[in-house]
């Protein structure tokens, strides 16, 4: 009920700001997002799939995956809709991005039914503590509609009473509706006064819900015993719909009779007699039996044989009705209809009197026209009998002649007329028909009440079962038609009713979103007479299941066949799939013919977008661009037509139009500043000027929004865009003056992080560490799963340690060699060795203090060491040093000696460490070892310049 309900409320649409940056896919991005932004969702989706498959690793990704998810779940897909938002849910684990797919997620499951999961994802969204008083309360709204969906009735009371005071509008007052209901089944009438009078002065009589929240509030003064209060509401409730008139008058005229007076009862029944004329009223039923011994024994030969013989006597005396009906009777049941025909014409021609037989003679004769397909002769037969207004068979005989004579609207409004009630109800027969004549003529609702009361009667009757399921569908009540499916017993149906439920099942499951098993089961329907109308579900389930080329040859057979009511859907279905599947020329055709056709105005809309964006795609710009600019005047209510204005101005710019794109903003901004697209037109004039590197007039369309509207719903994109173009122009001064009052004024916008990371670079740049720190620590803090975040931490880790004493170059490095967040370096590969070396060499030969984080590259420098290359021998030579100045000569010793004998080593880092050993050995006395490492070095190494050095020292020590 309340899903049902909710339909009229429309999709609530919760649209999340996104960044732009300098980053891969960037254009694509913000082109498809100027195409989400203004309602262009087909369009949008091939712009985001196109960002997905030719930058797959963008930073833009995960918003992309949800965007698309919003794109469908506003076109209605909900089944792709939610394969995408658990998609971005994937690539958002954390922070506000995660929050707001889970709350579409919640709304997407809802959509389909599933209520269970719409409650978990909806909880979830709460759990997170989000700050959107409104978005919190559409969440408790949702969650308690699923709860009341699970008969969780206290839990959703609960929730939804939770929600009231942060919803507006129609929500509001659905809201306030269905906790009535819950309520109700509560019986606390006091509460669901209370709740009355605390909203009736605030709530619009015409938000669609007035009538049910009138109901429930006249119901419980009624049995809390305020009679005068009841009579008000009941009054007030009768001049809403049919069913709320006769509840109120019912309700009237008890509490009248309760207070005895008559006057008043006389006068409500008079009113209602007016107002409700077409009810049923109560008449006596008639039972009429009669019958033949013979006939009823089964004899029928010896019946004709005694009944002719008194039907003889017909030309000499009058013979009683009896006869002619008992002996007509015996020869139909001998295989001989004619005959009994021609006795039954005969016996009533000419008869003005009336015996006990007149009418079963009628009733039969009826019965055997209708058999040899003469309904119309079996109309007038009926007609002549004024039983027919008073009595069940003849009834029957006549409403059926009507029906199988093709008169089915008649014969519908004699079994509606309230005289003709008791007569339905007493013969079962009856019943059922009123349920085939209201399925005919498109009441499948009514017909499905018809239909289960003859089943109450005659619950093995399995055609009219299967006339129930067909009723069941045709009023889209697919999951009791479901259920009434697993009821058949397919082994007893003929062939063509087994199609039949193929049919039906398949429709039950198509609505059910159930696409696969619904393509599945229209597969197996094969007969033609179930065409065009199979092909045309078959095709939405195959697209709506993902397999679009077996959906385009489905649709494609039957498009020239469809009925007017499917025209357009399948005409357009057929258009959009030639669109997805690149062939344009094709699509065009198919849209323009749907155009051709005068579409009511809505539609057009539908088909002109769909067809300006496959003009744009197959490079048709002037074609697509006179679409476009029709839309803005097809559209009646100002705030669609500043959309699709928008949407004309987005493809001007596309085509690369943009001094034209600015133009039509800014008059779109002129003429319709008062609407939302028309306030965002501003921001989109500044976008194209941005991008086409008009910065000073782009921020200056940036600077009028935030001026002009300082409680626009986009004025943190404002602030922030204005931001980033004075930093471009090169005013970082400015730049903080428009992001100051950006992460003041709206912390939790997608746009303040990036705004925090740049502010935080400029004061580094000029010097400011510690600011710059501070902005970095709270950027860390606030968005830990931002895209820029390791980059933050990066920075940030970097500054301390530079405050820590550390060069910029030193800081740089150890970030490097020991990132915050991600993997560092492999130890030993090249940028490995390059930062450990580099960081060896100023700590260790520049002879600057070692701190603590400078003494650690050492253990990095014995690990470099160890490694078997030209670079592990200068770990080892830079560890040589180290120890050297340090007075450890053996150490330094054994670092020598073993950078010399690295099997890698290049012949200078080897003849470099042979003469560090020599001057070691002289040192320390030790001529012998000295020299040979001298000869050592002038052997393997003679042409280098550590030989010649090798010669000095010896001569220098003869």
């Amino acid at each position: 009920m309340y899903r049902r309900l909710l339909l009229s409320l429309g999709a609530v649409m919760v649209l999340l700001a996104v960044p732009t940056v300098h980053a891969g896919g960037r254009d694509i991005f913000e082109e498809a997002e100027r195409r989400f932004a203004a309602g262009n969702y087909s369009l949008a989706i091939e712009r985001y799939e196109r960002l997905l498959s030719d930058h797959p690793g963008s930073e833009f990704s995960p918003r992309a995956h949800f965007r698309i998810g919003q794109s469908h779940y506003n076109l209605f897909n909900y089944e792709l809709a939610l394969d995408r938002f658990q998609g971005a849910a994937l690539r958002a684990p954390g922070g506000p991005v995660a929050r707001q797919i889970r709350f579409w997620i919640g709304l997407t499951h809802f959509q389909l039914e599933d209520y269970a999961e719409a409650i978990r994802a909806f909880t979830r969204y709460l759990e997170d503590r989000p700050d959107d008083p409104r978005q919190i309360a559409r969440a408790r709204l949702y969650r308690g509609l699923s709860l009341a969906e699970q008969d969780d009735p206290a839990r959703a009371r609960d929730d939804i009473t939770a929600a009231l005071k942060d919803l507006q509008g129609r929500e509001q007052g659905f809201a306030i509706a269905v906790l009535m209901e819950l309520l109700t089944r509560f019986e606390q009438n006091e509460e669901i006064l209370a709740l009355w009078e605390s909203y009736r002065g605030q709530l619009s009589d015409d938000d669609g819900y007035q009538e049910q929240r009138l109901r429930f509030a006249a119901d419980a003064a009624f049995s809390a015993g305020k009679g005068d209060l009841a009579r008000e509401l009941y009054t007030a409730l009768v001049s809403h719909s049919l069913d709320a008139a006769q509840w109120g008058f019912q309700r009237l005229y008890a509490i009248a009779r309760e207070e005895g007076d008559r006057g008043e009862m006389q006068a409500i029944f008079r009113r209602a007699e007016q107002r409700l004329a077409a009810q049923p009223q109560r008449m006596s039923d008639f039972w009429f039996f009669l019958g033949s011994e013979a006939v009823a024994a089964g004899r029928y030969e010896l019946a004709e044989l005694h009944l002719y013989r008194v039907w003889d006597l017909r030309t000499e005396q009058a013979v009683s009705g009896e006869v002619p009906f008992l002996l007509a009777r015996a020869i139909e049941r001998q295989g001989r209809p004619d005959e009994a025909l021609e006795i039954l014409r005969e016996s009533l021609q000419g008869e003005h009197g009336k015996d006990q037989a007149q009418l079963q003679r009628k009733l039969v004769l009826a019965r055997l026209l209708i058999a040899r397909e003469n309904p119309r002769e079996a109309v007038r037969v009926m007609e002549e009998v004024p039983e027919r207004q008073t009595q069940a068979r003849p009834l029957y005989a006549w409403t059926y002649a009507l029906y199988r004579a093709g008169d089915t609207s008649r014969a519908l409004t004699i079994l509606d007329r309230s005289s003709s009630q008791p007569l339905v109800r007493e013969l079962p027969a009856l019943m059922r028909l009123r349920g085939r004549l209201q399925l005919d003529l498109g009441h499948p609702a009514e017909a499905v009440r018809s239909f289960r009361e003859y089943l109450g009667e005659h619950p093995r009757d399995g055609d009219a079962r299967i006339e129930l399921i067909r009723a069941l569908v045709g009023a889209s009540q697919f999951s009791a038609a479901s259920q009434e499916l697993q009821r058949i017993d397919t082994a007893q149906v003929s062939p063509a009713q087994q199609q039949d439920l193929w049919y039906l099942e398949g429709l039950a499951a198509f609505h059910g979103r159930r696409y696969e098993r619904a393509a599945e089961l229209f597969e197996r329907v094969t007969l033609e007479s179930y065409e065009p109308l199979r092909s045309y579900h078959f095709a939405w389930s195959l697209y709506r299941a993902g397999q679009v080329p077996q959906a385009e040859g489905a649709i494609a057979s039957v498009i020239e066949d469809l009925p007017r009511e499917l025209f357009f859907d399948g005409g357009y279905l057929y258009g959009w799939i030639l669109s997805q599947r690149g062939r344009h020329r094709e699509s065009s055709l198919q849209l323009l013919r749907l155009l051709a056709a005068n579409p009511p105005r809505e539609r057009e809309i539908q088909v002109r977008q769909l067809l300006a964006s496959v003009y744009l795609e197959k490079g048709a710009y002037d074609d697509a661009l006179s679409h476009y600019q029709a839309l803005p005047g097809l559209a009646t209510d100002p705030v669609q037509r500043a959309a699709l204005w928008s949407q004309y101005g987005s493809a001007l710019a596309l085509v690369g139009q943009p001094l034209e794109a600015v133009a039509e903003f800014d008059q779109l901004h002129a003429r319709l500043g008062d609407t939302p697209a028309g306030k965002g037109a501003l921001l989109e004039a500044g976008q194209v000027l941005y991008t086409e590197g008009t910065l000073s007039e782009a921020r200056e369309r940036f600077r009028q929004y935030q001026a002009r509207y300082p409680d626009g719903p986009d004025r943190d994109r404002a602030l922030y865009w204005a931001g980033a173009i004075s930093l471009e122009m090169g005013e970082p001064a400015r730049a903080l003056l428009w992001w100051e009052p950006l992460a003041r004024d709206y912390p939790r916008s997608a746009f303040t992080p990036r705004a925090l990371v740049e502010t935080a670079g400029i004061y580094e740049e000029r010097g400011q560490r510690r600011q710059a720190l501070e902005l970095y620590d709270r950027f860390v803090a606030a968005h830990p799963d931002h895209d820029r975040a390791p980059e933050a931490e990066g920075n940030r880790r970097r500054i301390r340690l530079e405050l820590d004493g550390l060069s910029a170059r030193e800081a740089e490095l150890w970030v490097l060699l020991e990132p915050a967040t991600g993997d560092p370096p492999p130890p030993g590969s090249d940028a490995w060795f390059r930062a450990v070396l580099e960081l060896g060499t100023i700590a260790i030969r520049e002879q600057i203090v070692l701190t603590s984080q400078r003494n650690r590259i050492v253990e990095y420098l014995l690990e470099g060491a160890r490694v078997d290359t030209d670079e592990g021998a200068q770990a080892a030579i830079l560890l040589a040093e180290y120890y050297r100045r340090r007075g450890e000569t053996r150490a330094a010793l054994e670092q020598y000696l073993r950078a010399a004998g690295i099997p890698g080593v290049s012949s200078e880092r080897a003849a470099q460490s042979l003469y560090e050993v020599a001057v070691l050995a002289r040192d320390e006395g030790e001529r012998a070892a000295m020299e040979e490492a001298l000869e050592k070095l002038l052997d393997r190494f003679s042409g280098s310049v550590w030989a010649d050095r090798a010669k000095s020292l010896m001569e220098q020590n003869r």
